[in-house]
């Protein structure tokens, strides 16, 4: 790597001699601040350089940055003044050539920087200590041109557009992008003398040499300056160039340098789905200084992004570099511009490939988890908890209900009465749950239900007392339910009677003994109740030794489901029926079943007659129906008013 030679013309006569970038990729020459501050006197570098050779001039603060073409820069300190103005004079130099690149202020933070020749320097032209001959060609370029002239100088690069920020970069930055070249002509120097007052001949535009000293001009004698030269028996006429059109210099690259990563926008929400996972590729987003390099690093994948002209970048990852689950990660963006200066943002992309709760139970079962017919009165009600945010729906038989979700993540729904069938059998139904991020899950459930009512009680015997005809005993066809016995007072209250029963296997009979004695013309509901907790009742008027009448709405029978009434006693009895009491004596139907016999009679007001039926038991009865439901089976003894 060849250094670069240097002369920095420090006030008359002083002149002081050097290398820079000997086997460094950055060097420094510093100029006497406060030299140039006391006295005035301006400090001038000159450089072994072929125009050609430098690609970039930035300033950073009072520092004068020059970027070579092999990727040296090169740092002149104190070059300008707090104010951004240039304090010292640059030349570069080569092959007896030299020129003056001169700095203005352009508009807001620009700066312009032009190539001069010796008829823009003024009274001063520079002396041969300042100008580089026959040395060896820096670093070693061998295609400089022998001379610039206006159709062989190429543009250097396009115009950077930079923020004004980047001016006041605190670290060595590389220097901006020249927008062109322009021509140059020769010039050649004084003898030697480093007065300031050294004169030069100038080459015409049309080629034609003249005299220029420091009187009148000779027409027709040319004297040429004594060049720095081992033999002195040849001169050489450096040349003089013309001034290059103006040229900007853009803020430098690398003064400053930022990269921003939008990780709210992975996947347009920042939240990486299981959906979106699944299809094997996510893309990160951001944006750095144009011409930059950006690598991209989440856990152990790094992986290159494609920047465009304006320094928007992104990078496409496989769904393999990341887990499933839920979690954040940290993606990690480096920016690198051509300076190599680098910047470094992180931020954090959300990972919800999975509903992490989702949890079902049903509410009406109890111990015996088996929902029966009294239990699902009001429809089946189901709840259970899923991730906050998300929403549900159940699919119960074939149907989907919505589920209601709070903020915390409880959920419940309650499926409808007739949408559960009769029967005893289990139910199977799904939970479907959507959390925020999309993700989706299904868990499965089932339930027990039974809505298969036991047979209302008939009564087989009837066992009383003779002396005051109260009731002692009863038995019913039965095997396997369990039976309770409840007395029903005409002001509408009810209690619970204390009965021992037994159950005979051999005769399907079940024995029920009161533990005190009924008395005559009692109204008694019996209820047999199944393994499911499934009900059916009959009403019973026990009249012995005296006829009696009811009218069934003084009763109050609404905790019970009464499908049969029994008026078998030994008197008359009459009961009185209208349609509203037949549909509110059972939620297992709309129809009532009524034994009697002979001396027995039933009062149904407006009812219509229908036919005989005959039911499982072989028993036949009489069909009457009340307004457009209301259905009653009269035992075809009775007597019937309608």
């Amino acid at each position: 790597m060849q250094a670069i030679k240097f002369v920095v013309r420090r006030s008359a006569g002083n002149f002081e001699r050097g290398l820079v970038l000997d086997q460094v990729d950055t060097g420094q020459i510093s100029l006497d601040l406060a030299g140039t501050a006391a006295s005035g006197v301006a400090q001038d570098v000159s450089l072994h350089l072929a125009r050609h050779q430098v690609t970039h001039y930035g300033r950073d603060g009072s520092s004068l940055w020059i970027a070579l073409a092999d990727g040296r820069s090169l740092e002149i300190e104190n070059f300008f003044s707090a104010d951004g103005m240039a304090q010292s004079r640059l030349f570069v130099s080569s092959g007896g050539q030299i020129s003056e690149i001169a700095f203005e202020t352009g508009a807001g933070k620009e700066m312009l920087a032009q190539y001069q020749g010796a008829e823009s320097w003024g009274k001063w032209n520079p002396s041969n200590s300042l100008l580089f001959y026959d040395e060896a060609e820096p670093m070693g370029l061998a295609n400089a041109p022998g001379r610039y002239e206006d159709e062989t100088v190429s543009m250097l690069g396009a115009g950077l557009a930079l923020g004004p920020s980047l001016f006041t970069g605190a670290a060595a930055p590389a220097a901006a992008l020249l927008g062109g070249a322009a021509a140059l002509n020769s010039i050649t120097s004084g003898d030697g003398a480093s007065s300031g007052n050294e004169q030069a001949a100038v080459t015409t535009d049309t080629g034609t040499a003249a005299s220029k000293p420091a009187e009148t001009p000779d027409s027709t004698t040319t004297e040429k300056p004594t060049a720095e030269k081992p033999d002195p028996a040849t001169t050489e006429t450096p040349t003089v160039e013309k001034p290059d059109p103006v040229t900007t210099i853009t803020p430098p690259l690398g003064s400053d340098i930022s990269v921003s990563m939008a990780t709210q926008l992975v996947e347009s929400d920042g939240t990486i789905s299981g959906a979106e996972l699944a299809d094997g590729k996510f893309t990160v987003t951001g944006t750095t200084e144009p011409g930059a390099s950006v690598n991209v690093t989440i856990g152990s994948v790094n992986l290159p992004a494609q920047v465009s002209s304006d320094g928007a970048w992104s990078v496409t990852f496989p769904s393999s570099s990341v887990p499933s689950g839920e979690h954040t990660i940290l993606a990690t963006a480096t920016a690198t511009n051509a300076v190599g200066k680098t910047a470094t943002t992180s931020g954090k992309i959300n990972i919800d490939t999975i509903v992490n709760q989702l949890t079902a139970k049903e509410n009406v079962t109890g111990s015996d988890h088996v929902a029966n017919a009294s239990e699902l009165e009001h429809g089946l009600p189901l709840s259970g908890r899923v991730e906050p945010g998300s929403q549900l729906s159940v699919v119960f038989d074939k149907t989907t209900y919505p589920a209601h979700v709070t903020s915390d993540g409880a959920w419940s729904l309650t499926i409808p009465k007739n949408a559960i069938s009769d029967g005893a059998y289990t139910q199977h139904y799904s939970l479907i749950a959507t959390d925020a991020a999309g993700n989706t899950a299904t868990i499965h459930d089932s339930v027990v239900i039974d809505q298969t009512s036991p047979d209302a009680p008939k009564i087989l015997t009837h066992e009383i007392d003779r002396n005051d005809g109260s009731t002692k005993k009863f038995s019913f066809r039965s095997a396997d339910e369990d039976f309770s016995v409840d007395q029903v007072s005409g002001g509408g209250g009810t209690q619970s009677l204390a009965i021992t029963s037994s159950n005979d296997a051999v005769s399907k009979s079940t024995y029920i003994s009161f533990q005190t004695e009924v008395p005559d013309g009692s109204a008694l509901v019996v209820t047999a109740k199944d393994s499911a907790g499934n009900s059916n009742s009959t009403l019973m008027i026990v009249d012995v030794n005296q006829a009696s009448s009811h009218n069934i709405a003084n009763y109050d029978l609404t905790n019970f489901d009464i499908s049969t009434i029994d008026l078998q006693s030994p008197e008359a009895t009459q009961v009185t029926l209208t349609e509203q009491q037949v549909l509110a004596l059972s939620s297992l139907s709309d129809t009532v079943k009524v034994y009697g016999t002979k001396e027995d009679s039933l009062v149904l007001t407006g009812a219509s007659k229908g036919h005989s039926v005959e039911d499982s038991n072989g028993d036949t009865f009489i069909l009457y129906t009340l307004g457009d439901d209301a259905r009653i089976l009269a035992d075809e003894d009775l007597v019937i008013s309608t």
